[in-house]
């Protein structure tokens, strides 16, 4: 007698396409609804593959700490590889415990602290741009924020305007690149190695840019090694000179990939704490107060709870991540579910985070109190995980956050935001991201 494989529930679909002309219709309304109807994991089909979505806590968990061991990044971030290069974002295993251990040290607190100096003056520097010039799209701002900031986080050596144009315009082409339906279908249909053998127009304008972002950073680490600062690179060259130590590709592969991630992802955290400030004026006031009370430099997070609050409620609500996605390399039960080699698993941020059972009968509602009120403890574990979750959490996520409250906080102190359309439509391919360009009113704060 043979036992049988316990199979989870899947909604009904269609021949040969299964689900996925339903969730490319609607990603964001329809794995609401399957969770719903079919539980806390749930299996969709799509052209002879088997995808499990995951809708609660304890699954994530269960994927991304226990049996992390036995799964690899998705075929969508490996093709990522395919453009940047291999990268801490793209592998995984001992490779990457490797690259790991060696960018940590530009990403301690010392360093974090000399990094808030760089964004809460970008900051004030925005302010000024947005009050003689109203912005049209203000997703468009924040990633240019986030690019200046980024790049001054970078290098502390003086970047000349045509380089700095080459870099903003390839970060801006290769999210494009990201986003295109050519590249998410070579990528799954290649198993994460698209423009490995097939070369189209799109590559080569990739290659191109690629080169001259290594001349770029080349220069750029020649300019630190001759004077160190206290920039990012200056705080990576023990890490290269170290026996064991990153080689010269694999510093600009990291350096180009965790950049471009903290930029697009960092960019609409902000672009949707701004949109929700701009319709919940209280909300915006409370933050205006907590920065009141503060003499001198914005310079301590641990003063700004309340806004720090704001920047996690609004990753809740709009993750920009919409899920965590890993590809199973060796068998292992989920929640008594058998997992096989080649079956990707989604772990989705979007449903868990606005899920009732986690967060209350107000869950779709901007209240960042709810952070300052709840004892974390009695909240399951997986219940937010906007970066990621166990052993693969974001290098970045203190910077990230801090990034966020650092700029509410200076733009707290000067501006005032005001929506004057309807909330935002949302699109998801790598990242979530508006439809349309994001119009709101910036005025001067009355003091």
């Amino acid at each position: 007698m043979t036992s049988q494989v316990r199979r989870p529930p899947s909604p009904p679909g269609l021949p040969l396409v299964g689900n996925f002309l339903a969730w490319l219709r609607d990603p964001f309304g329809i794995p609401e609804r399957w969770a719903r109807e079919h539980g806390d994991i749930v299996a969709m089909h799509a052209f002879g593959s088997t995808t499990l979505m995951l809708f609660a806590p304890d699954p994530v968990g269960e994927l991304l700490v226990k049996n992390e061991a036995s799964t690899r990044k998705s075929p969508l971030t490996r093709g990522m590889s395919c453009i940047t290069g291999d990268s801490v974002v793209t592998i995984t295993g001992e490779p990457w415990k490797r690259r790991r251990r060696l960018l940590d040290p530009a990403f301690r607190n010392a360093q974090l602290a000399r990094y808030a100096r760089i964004v809460r003056r970008h900051a004030e520097r925005y302010a000024d741009r947005w009050l003689a010039t109203p912005p049209r799209d203000i997703h468009a701002e924040t990633l240019e924020f986030m690019f200046d900031s980024l790049v001054d986080v970078l290098t502390d050596a003086p970047l000349g305007v045509d380089d700095r144009a080459i870099l903003r315009r390839g970060f801006e082409v290769f999210w494009a690149d990201f986003s295109s339906r050519e590249f998410v279908a070579l990528s799954q249909m290649t198993n994460g190695e698209p423009y490995r053998r097939l070369v189209t127009p799109r590559r080569w304008r990739q290659k191109r840019l690629l080169a001259e972002f290594d001349r770029i950073i080349g220069d750029l680490v020649r300019r630190a090694r001759e004077a160190p600062g206290e920039d990012l690179l200056s705080a990576l060259l023990p890490s290269v000179d170290r026996d064991g130590g990153l080689a010269r590709h694999e510093l600009h592969e990291d350096v180009i990939t965790v950049i471009l991630a903290a930029q697009e992802t960092t960019a609409m955290g902000l672009t949707m704490a701004l949109d929700l400030l701009a319709r919940h004026p209280d909300v915006w006031a409370r933050v205006q107060a907590e920065v009141d009370a503060i003499a001198g430099d914005l310079d301590d997070l641990a003063a700004l709870p309340y806004t720090d609050a704001v920047a996690r409620e609004a990753l809740r609500l709009y993750p920009p991540l919409w899920g965590v996605a890993r590809e199973a390399i060796a068998p292992f039960s989920l929640s008594g579910y058998s997992v096989v080699p080649g079956m990707l698993l989604v772990a989705a941020a979007w449903v868990i985070q606005r899920d009732p059972r986690w967060w209350g009968a107000d869950a779709l509602t901007f209240r960042p109190e709810r952070w300052l009120e709840h004892n974390p403890n009695t909240r399951p574990r997986f219940a937010w995980f906007p970066f990621g979750a166990g052993p693969h959490l974001c290098i970045g996520m203190r910077f990230a956050m801090m990034e966020m409250v650092f700029a509410l906080a200076t733009w707290a102190r000067r501006l005032r935001f005001h929506a004057e359309s309807a909330p935002p439509a949302l699109t998801t391919a790598v990242t979530v991201r508006p439809r349309h360009p994001m119009p709101l009113r910036i005025t001067a704060r009355a003091l």
